[in-house]
């Protein structure tokens, strides 16, 4: 082959391998163009791996080091299979594993004569001359063995362009390898972004989508092609929780596009294509260009309405479990010298059949709802009557709050009785609850109530009738 013929075919090939990206179109443009435009009788590729095959490799006896190994990877011209004898061959073993290991060119045209070739039978059988074997090396790193065999003398420049061509070739060739690395890990993050249960989507410097999960679109009630390249801020984060307007330029998913920073928002609303709202907690993470200058985000989502209910439910709850422990703490107050009483009026001594005849009085009046008035003067047993009653009556579980209407004072009574909101006079400085309000499905025994002012007990006849009241200073009407 004449010198121009020969570098006009190694360029030939250049410009066919670089102009695939795939592994093995790359190799496949190499071995065959070597193969069909420079005259080989056939062209192989081993690169570096693992040790694979070991145990039924026909090499592996001379094999040192068996973490890694050449494999063959593709083979053109009159021997195109790769599984054959030499489909692994160990470093430093043979001629090929020699080029690998020293990082050296080998080159012949006396193969028949060359002792680094140690079968002869198939070299005379297929007419073999020559051999170029030529490391394939990509910034120090040895990724495999280029060779060739031709059934004709080659010249001295030949062998040197195959090795300038075998360069080529090894730059082609990592680059093949980064972009199916790229390639699987690409492939690997779309199952990720597929898989996730949180929403996920993309945006570019100006706003738009780029991409979405399907988290993303189920979340949003959108097909995600619907959401493609159309503004995101537009479609779905328009609108605060109360309906008014978000403006783009307060967004903190835009902001990321603008400062680079990462912004995260713990309770916000996204709107539904249907126009029901998700309450949310998301992070925008921008994405920076090669010169590190924002690009566009990945805002990352969750519906959180179920756990917001949730805690609103839990504030309820607590609300209500210190509610009813202000309760409990007011009526210990009230009740902590409180004692119940057995059924059989132990603490009532009488011979009397008459006080007999109010006792029995008191077992048949106990089991109902009726307001009882006891009459009798100062140290007859009122209070032993009241306690007999609540003792004795469905209510007995529950408080007996005891008021002396005469010891109250004048200014104090109405908000002892029925209880005040904060604010409702000087010095209320928090609600509280009044006597009848502790007394609630137990009983009150209202001592003295012929001491209280006149206004104050049609207060206590509404009480009494209609079983309602409101605190002092309060509008709401309790029962």
């Amino acid at each position: 082959m004449t010198d121009d013929r020969s570098r006009a075919s190694l360029e030939r090939i250049a410009l066919e391998m670089t102009s695939h990206l795939g592994l093995g179109e790359v190799l496949e443009s190499i071995t065959q163009g070597l193969v069909e435009d420079f005259d080989a009788a056939f062209a192989r590729i081993w690169l570096m791996g693992p040790g694979d095959l070991c145990d039924t490799c026909s090499m592996a006896p001379y094999c040192e080091n068996r973490e890694r190994c050449l494999h063959l990877t593709t083979s053109a011209g009159i021997y195109t299979r790769t599984d054959g004898e030499h489909q692994r061959v160990p470093l430093g073993v043979r001629k090929i594993g020699l080029i690998a290991q020293d990082g050296c060119s080998v080159s012949t045209n006396d193969l028949a004569g060359d002792e680094r070739v140690p079968e002869k039978a198939w070299l005379k059988q297929a007419g073999l001359q020559s051999f170029a074997g030529h490391p394939l090396v990509f910034r120090g790193e040895t990724l495999g063995v280029l060779a060739l065999f031709s059934r004709r003398q080659m010249e001295q420049t030949e062998f040197d362009r195959i090795g300038v061509f075998a360069n080529q070739a090894a730059v082609a060739i990592k680059n093949a390898q980064l972009y199916e690395d790229l390639r699987k890990r690409q492939s690997e993050y779309e199952l990720i972004l597929l898989s996730a249960g949180e929403g996920i989507y993309g945006l570019d410097q100006d706003g738009r989508t780029t991409f979405v999960n399907p988290a993303a679109a189920q979340l949003l009630g959108w097909q995600a092609e619907d959401l493609i390249g159309r503004p995101q801020h537009d479609l779905i984060h328009h609108t605060r929780s109360d309906g008014s307007t978000y403006d783009r330029s307060q967004c903190p998913i835009y902001a990321a596009l603008k400062d680079g920073q990462v912004h995260t928002v713990n309770d916000e609303v996204f709107w539904r294509k249907d126009g029901t709202s998700l309450t949310v907690e998301y992070t925008s993470t921008p994405i920076r260009d090669a010169t590190g200058q924002p690009a566009g985000a990945v805002v990352t989502f969750r519906d959180i309405t179920r756990r917001i209910e949730a805690e609103q439910g839990q504030r309820e709850a607590l609300a209500q479990v210190e509610k009813l422990k202000d309760r409990l703490q007011e009526e210990n107050a009230y009740l902590q010298e409180e004692i119940r009483l057995e059924h059989d009026f132990d603490n009532i001594i009488s011979g009397s059949e008459s006080f007999k005849a109010v006792l029995r009085s008191v077992e048949q009046v106990a089991s109902t709802e009726s307001t009882v008035l006891i009459l009798g003067e100062t140290g007859t047993g009122k209070e032993l009557i009241a306690r007999a009653l609540h003792t004795l009556s469905p209510r007995q579980e529950r408080p007996l709050v005891k008021v002396n209407c005469a010891a109250l004072p004048a200014n104090l009574i109405e908000s002892e009785l029925f209880g005040h909101e904060r604010g409702a006079f000087t010095g209320a400085l928090s609600r509280r609850q009044g006597r009848f309000e502790l007394a609630h499905r137990g009983t009150i025994f209202l001592d003295e109530i012929g001491d209280l002012p006149l206004d104050l007990q049609a207060k206590l006849l509404r009480v009494l009738q209609e079983g309602e009241f409101e605190r002092l200073g309060g509008s709401q009407t309790l029962e």
